[in-house]
């Protein structure tokens, strides 16, 4: 047969199971896939078609795109104050491995950064009671740190008093 195209299989794996396929046809031996996400693996498989003739699929090929930029500054970035500190969250943003938060007093010192944070929340604790604080995140990909959020700024409680069996009661070993 005379091959007239070629028919692209790309299959999207999460936690090895194939969740969507997407098929692409083409005339050229060379094809540029877009609109695939970042750090997601995938699996590629070619065949050759004429009409309604169908060669048998290629070897797989498995890849997972990386950016080619930075990550874009975080999004939704969320302070809850709690005792001695905050309860942080934020958007999951695309292009982003993982978490930076900075925080610092407001208006004093430097900002202390905790890095390499891997989810979208975080709890911040340790720091003064009743105290105003200024935090702000970034992401991180293989190709460095992106931009800052905008500045959250939050004011922490008092601390709590521990939970006790015994509390508020009288004549109790």
């Amino acid at each position: 047969q005379n091959v007239t195209g070629f028919e692209v299989l790309v299959q999207k794996l999460e936690n090895g199971q194939i969740t969507e396929n997407i098929t692409y046809q083409t005339n050229y031996t060379t094809f540029a896939l877009d609109g695939l996400k970042n750090y997601v693996e995938y699996v590629l498989k070619v065949r050759a078609v004429n009409g309604e003739w169908r060669s048998d699929y290629s070897d797989e090929v498995s890849f997972m795109p990386k950016p080619n930029r930075l990550p874009p500054a975080v999004d939704m970035v969320k302070v809850v104050p709690a005792s001695n500190g905050f309860n942080i969250s934020y958007k999951k943003m695309d292009d982003t491995l993982t978490y930076n938060i900075y925080y610092r007093e407001a208006g004093i010192g430097e900002f202390i950064k905790i890095s390499n944070i891997t989810g979208t929340s975080y709890q911040l604790r340790g720091l003064k009671e009743k105290t105003k604080y200024e935090i702000y995140v970034t992401g991180n990909n293989d190709l460095g740190e992106g931009a800052k959020s905008e500045t959250a700024i939050g004011t922490t409680r008092a601390k709590d008093i521990q939970d006790s069996p015994n509390y508020k009661l009288i004549n109790t070993p």
